[in-house]
């Protein structure tokens, strides 16, 4: 039976919040000014996390995950949209690898949800660490959405992220 409510977080106001909710935080070797930041929950999975302004977010995933190296099919992605996370107020967003097809999809809509945005500043009643919604997790799991993907499965898409050991 897959997990109803996954609690996998994508966006954090803080390193304190990153502390807090998270992991253990430490800057990325060969970055700057906490940019980039690996974030380990206490389990054998590795997490990182950047500002949602640091350009240089592929060259921070492929020094903690050298044997991916940014395939050519793949993405490194900010899950939480990262000019939305400006807007609300998050200071840092979680990477993750996503196929290229599928993040160009979901950008196509992401794009249109920051236009409609409060102002910043305005959303302050936001927690201090952001779950990925449904919509990441088909993200994560490689589901294209809208008229591509009608028939989205949550369930099974959030069993793939176990089997994965997202979670």
């Amino acid at each position: 039976m897959p997990i109803l409510d996954p609690k996998i977080p994508v966006a954090a106001r803080s390193i304190d919040a990153l502390q807090r909710h998270v992991g253990r935080v430490q800057a990325i070797t060969g970055t700057r000014n906490n940019n980039a930041l690996l974030v380990n929950p206490g389990d054998a999975r590795r997490q990182v996390w950047v500002r949602p302004t640091y350009a240089d977010y592929r060259d921070a995933w492929i020094r903690v995950f050298t044997y991916i190296a940014d395939p050519a099919n793949m993405d490194v992605d900010h899950i939480y949209n990262k000019a939305r996370a400006q807007v609300v107020g998050y200071d840092y967003v979680r990477l993750f690898l996503v196929e290229k097809g599928v993040n160009r999809n979901h950008g196509r809509v992401e794009r249109l949800l920051v236009r409609v945005s409060l102002a910043p500043g305005r959303l302050t009643r936001d927690p201090d660490i952001a779950y990925a919604t449904n919509w990441n997790i088909a993200k994560i799991s490689g589901n294209r959405v809208g008229r591509e993907n009608v028939r989205y499965d949550q369930a099974a898409a959030l069993d793939w992220l176990v089997s994965e050991n997202f979670m």
